[in-house]
């Protein structure tokens, strides 16, 4: 399977969204919305293989997303809010940005994508 996994970053924050992109554009293709609604319609038009979900975004919280995604969809939180412990188990890893280096969002975000493709 060599076909580039997709992944759709929602995040509000244009300065995240540029660097998280620069950082991935090696590794995958990549898309980004910047608000509950965008990423609803970008989910409706294409699966993607990876969810990099900002919760606090300015129509809601990204956890609304959870029930729009399918099944083979990891999702990993990117956000400067913590998560709460009820949605721990939709989600594959949870980074906060205020402590989270890019080396490591990039390591992360690697090692969920390839976890299925071996």
């Amino acid at each position: 399977n060599n076909r580039r996994p997709r992944i759709l970053h929602v995040e509000d924050d244009l300065d995240v969204v540029q660097v998280t992109q620069a950082l991935l554009e090696e590794d995958a293709d990549y898309t980004y919305a910047t608000s509950l609604a965008a990423a609803r319609h970008e989910l409706a038009r294409n699966h993607c293989d990876l969810l990099l979900l900002d919760l606090m975004l300015p129509d809601g919280s990204g956890l609304e997303l959870l029930d729009a995604i399918s099944p083979d969809t990891k999702v990993i939180v990117f956000s400067g809010q913590n998560l709460d412990a009820a949605f721990k188990h939709y989600v594959t890893a949870e980074l906060t940005k205020a402590t989270t280096s890019n080396e490591r969002l990039l390591a992360t975000i690697r090692q969920v994508i390839n976890q299925d493709r071996n």
